[in-house]
């Protein structure tokens, strides 16, 4: 099967964009970082400035006394690129995991542990603390579950990578009818891209009343 598009077609096609980086690391004896450079070129097209600050992912997950992230655009005779399923990241953590799998390497440390000793509670870009993070906890969890203790420590013996994402909160209206026959219904204009959020709001909704779980969308 082959699917062809029409020029037209092409003009709304969505994509996500190329990607060059580089990624430097400095690091101590003792597996703390000192310094981490990450540069990235997207693509982008001739008349919109997409670009999803690829670089910063660096300065949420790992801390560093001196730190420098730069993005460029690449403007090309292509569509506009969009989000595609936690935009950004993916590309970014792989660029950003391999060099700290190199560096673990380099430092003879096993790499969870260079992980734990770079840990960050902080966000690198604001000099503020995170009002929640467990990733610690995860790793921790996570070791334990699938064995790392006894893993062939070489480069690609495991393909098991780490991650963060942000959690926004936003100032959101509700409203709550109670109608003639005993029914609490909810209405809030959210959408929900597959992470249950109508399920949570009618649990909420339930929990709060006394009223019986129904859902509609």
């Amino acid at each position: 099967m082959r699917l062809v598009l029409t020029r037209q077609q092409m003009y709304v096609l969505g994509y996500r964009p190329a990607m060059i980086q580089q990624i430097e690391l400095g690091a101590s004896a003792g597996g703390t970082l000192e310094a981490v450079t990450h540069e990235a070129i997207t693509a982008t097209s001739q008349y919109e400035d997409y670009y999803r600050q690829e670089t910063g992912w660096s300065g949420l997950l790992y801390k560093s006394a001196h730190a420098k992230y730069a993005h460029k655009l690449a403007r090309l005779d292509l569509a506009t690129p969009c989000d595609m399923r936690a935009p950004s990241a993916p590309t970014s953590f792989f660029a950003l995991e391999c060099a700290m799998d190199e560096l673990a390497v380099a430092l003879k440390l096993d790499p969870l542990e260079l992980r734990l000793r770079c840990y960050s509670d902080r966000d690198q870009h604001n000099d503020r603390p995170y009002s929640s993070k467990n990733l610690r906890e995860c790793y921790h969890q996570g070791a334990e579950a699938f064995g790392w203790n006894k893993r062939i420590p070489e480069p690609r013996s495991m393909r098991d990578a780490t991650g963060v994402w942000e959690a926004l909160q936003v100032p959101i209206t509700v409203r709550i009818v109670l109608t003639a026959n005993g029914d609490a219904e909810v209405s809030c204009a959210t959408s929900d891209i597959g992470t249950g959020t109508y399920t949570i709001m009618t649990q909420v909704a339930a929990a709060c009343s006394g009223y019986r779980l129904t859902m509609s969308r």
